[in-house]
């Protein structure tokens, strides 16, 4: 056996070794944790009351912002934020579909106002459709019967 084949050999065994311990160390939750992947811990105050937050927010981004496709666009990201924030982060192979379905689950939010805000969402981040002003009040009912249906579970202070 020649040198250059061996050390092509204990190069490639090397190699080898260090992405399987590589891989062990990132398998840790932990580790996904650190590089922005997986659940967060806890924090302070609940889904609800982030939720409802977001929601008061984004009734404000919505009114203010005179483009109706940013106004809509920045609603839902305040709300992915405020989820992010007390529960979960989105993994980056979740549709905003998946996402949602997932981190607010817990609450029972009623389905349509949940599903209209959604699907304007989609439509204004990934259509080319225009948005306008009636998806707007559209975006803002579904905000308000959110917010109502939150604090008529008397959900504002609780964690669910």
């Amino acid at each position: 056996m020649k040198a250059a084949d061996l050390v092509l050999i204990l190069g490639t065994a090397t190699l080898t070794l260090a992405a399987l311990a590589f891989a062990a160390w990132m398998a840790a939750e932990t580790r996904w944790q650190l590089i922005g992947f997986g659940r967060r811990p806890r924090r302070r105050g609940s889904l609800a009351a982030a939720i409802a937050a977001a929601a008061d927010a984004g009734l404000a981004e919505l009114a203010d912002e005179r483009d109706p496709r940013r106004a809509v666009i920045a609603c839902y990201r305040r709300c992915e934020g405020a989820i992010a924030a007390v529960a979960h982060r989105r993994y980056p192979w979740q549709t905003p579909r998946e996402y949602l379905a997932a981190a607010l689950a817990p609450l029972s939010l009623p389905a349509i106002p949940v599903t209209t805000l959604l699907r304007i969402f989609e439509r204004a981040r990934f259509g080319d459709g225009p948005v306008n002003a009636s998806d707007r009040d559209a975006a803002t009912t579904a905000l308000e019967k959110i917010r109502a249906a939150l604090k008529d579970r008397g959900a504002h202070g609780t964690r669910r």
